[in-house]
């Protein structure tokens, strides 16, 4: 596999990750080009150990910018779960969602579980305001169908919903901060076409 190949199988977790810090499509597009520059420059002389240094660098600005403009959940307790843990959570997760149960969602999250919605600057703290909001929502009618993918290392979600009897469309990407004690933090990206950058469709056929 040559470098543009392998450069491509990451592109998309790695503009999740810089789009989830930075809140802005325009400027993840941005550092992820940034990032990838520089490893074409020293594709010659690369070295694996030193791979992520690279990578770390570039991404040190949104780091910054983050923790200036979030709110965050509290870190204690955030163990990483099994993997038969996850799997559980987020088929609870899918299954509740796609019911449009209220409890049975919040009873997937932390008690201060964390929704963040970027770019819009809206947040919801706490699995009871996570669940208002979602009901919000849910009252809208329709129907929600899934595609799971991978973002950052972490369980992700393409979420599609169906309105008036029309096919599953593209609403957002949900990428999903798993414990033990239940999910974390979710954040949801609504930004239209974000789909193709996952490998998704923009629409799930029946």
């Amino acid at each position: 596999m040559d470098l543009a190949q392998a450069s491509a199988a990451y592109r998309g977790e790695l503009l999740a990750h810089c789009y989830r810090m930075l809140g802005s499509l325009h400027d993840a597009e941005d550092l992820v080009q940034e990032t990838m520059l520089r490893d074409w420059r020293f594709a010659g002389g690369y070295d694996e150990s030193r791979g992520s240094i690279r990578t770390n660098s570039a991404l040190q600005r949104a780091h910054a910018r983050l923790a200036a403009a979030s709110p965050s959940a509290d870190g204690a307790g955030l163990v990483q779960p099994s993997d038969d843990t996850s799997r559980d959570l987020l088929d609870r997760y899918m299954a509740a969602f796609t019911r449009m149960d209220v409890e049975a969602l919040k009873g997937t999250l932390r008690e201060d579980a964390l929704l963040q919605m970027p770019p819009f600057p809206e947040w919801f703290l706490g699995r009871d305001a996570i669940g208002e909001f979602m009901a919000t929502g849910f009252a809208r009618g329709g129907s929600f169908r899934f595609a799971q993918t991978r973002a950052n290392g972490q369980p992700a979600l393409g979420v599609y919903r169906r309105r008036n009897g029309d096919a599953h469309r593209f609403l957002q990407v949900q990428v999903l901060t798993m414990t033990e004690t239940g999910i974390a933090q979710i954040d949801a990206f609504h930004v239209s076409g974000l789909y193709a950058q996952f490998g998704l469709p923009a629409v799930l056929e029946d």
